[in-house]
């Protein structure tokens, strides 16, 4: 009875020992180099296969990664052709991937926060004379 039990786990600890020497190490087919960058820029070893796996090296996914995309994000925006900036802008913006598509095939841009509030203080003269009228009260009460 002893010999079966000892068998058993003979056979566990053997596919144990297989399985182990099978798995990939984590920052497998990546130079030292290339570890580091993907290191340096925040990603795990599992993320980093993952975009590797897409054909990011880890300037590209950083470029995205530090826009707050995600690897799924990021592929869906890039096979509509944005480039991580652009994609940023929109999404920033309000627009969803097919609003973006749409509404860049009409040629129009994401408005974009200094530009909004350039626009807004040039249709607004009363604001920017009052914005004025404020520096100039600020100004004479420090005196």
């Amino acid at each position: 009875m002893w010999k079966t039990q000892f068998l058993g786990i003979l056979v566990v600890v053997s596919f144990g020992l297989l399985a182990a020497c099978a798995s990939t190490p984590p920052w497998s087919g990546m130079s030292q180099d290339e570890i580091a960058a993907w290191k340096a820029d925040g990603f795990t070893a599992s993320e980093s296969q993952a975009w590797k796996k897409k054909g990011f090296d880890p300037k590209s996914a950083n470029d995205w990664h530090s826009r707050g995309f995600d690897l799924e994000a990021t592929l869906a925006w890039k096979t509509k052709s944005f480039s991580a900036a652009d994609a940023q802008k929109w999404r920033t913006s309000g627009f969803t991937i097919s609003q973006a598509v749409e509404n860049r095939g009409k040629g129009l841009t994401p408005i974009e926060e200094s530009e909004a509030a350039a626009s807004k203080s040039t249709a607004d003269p009363t604001a920017e004379a009052a914005s004025a009228t404020k520096a100039t009260q600020d100004a004479e009460t420090t005196k």
